[in-house]
């Protein structure tokens, strides 16, 4: 997977600016890089605009098939717990005298910070055997005393390509990178009055270079 040089990154305290910006680059990058036309995403209307609501302070899970994680969230359970992640998407277009030129997307792996827990060997294994994952999961959950889903990266065909762990001092901590073959990309919106509201999802197939959005 190619890097992009404006990778979207999300923190505890930066997922309100990347859950806004980061469908935007991956819609833009299935519009203008695609062998196919993505149909166009529903814009939301106007009960959704509190759709980030409540994002401060909020948690991160990640979900990898035959990898259990420590998590003792009760919508989680044994879900690997993310202190951060980062992905991005870019697109090589560019204006010219006669007009835009052919362009190329692409898009970055998956990076994450993860506690050190009881995957940590599976994930070590797992780089160093090469064996995919059929699916994996990472979901971002709001803060506050009734946390709802507001994000989720779905990836199929995912591969752990590097895996890394340290420590100074306290517990160490770990680092590792998914590549993958599709990436399923969804905003859950929340109503202006609390309630759930509309989603937005957008998918790319890395491997045939085509998307959709819904």
């Amino acid at each position: 997977m190619v890097d992009g040089n404006d990778a979207f990154t999300t923190t505890r305290r930066g997922a309100l600016k990347t859950g806004a910006l980061g469908l935007g680059g991956l819609t833009s990058a299935i519009a203008l890089g695609g062998t196919e036309a993505a149909s166009a995403a529903a814009l939301p209307s106007m009960d959704t605009v509190a759709a980030l609501a409540g994002v401060s302070g909020g948690s991160y899970f990640l979900q990898l098939d035959g990898i259990p994680g420590d998590s003792v969230d009760e919508r989680h359970l044994a879900w690997i717990d993310v202190e951060s992640y980062s992905w991005g998407a870019s697109n090589s277009s560019a204006v010219s005298g006669s007009g835009w030129s052919s362009s190329k997307a692409s898009i970055s792996n998956l990076n994450l910070s993860t506690q050190f827990g009881s995957a940590s060997p599976l994930l070590f294994l797992r780089t160093m055997n090469g064996k995919h994952v059929s699916t994996a999961v990472l979901q971002g959950m709001t803060g506050g005393d009734t946390p709802r889903k507001f994000l989720e990266l779905e990836l199929k065909d995912v591969a752990v390509i590097s895996y890394q762990s340290s420590a100074s001092e306290g517990p160490p901590f770990e680092s590792l990178s998914l590549a993958f073959a599709i990436i399923k990309y969804t905003l859950f919106l929340q109503s202006a009055t609390g309630g759930v509201g509309e989603t937005i999802s957008a998918t790319w197939n890395v491997r045939t270079g085509t998307g959709s959005a819904t």
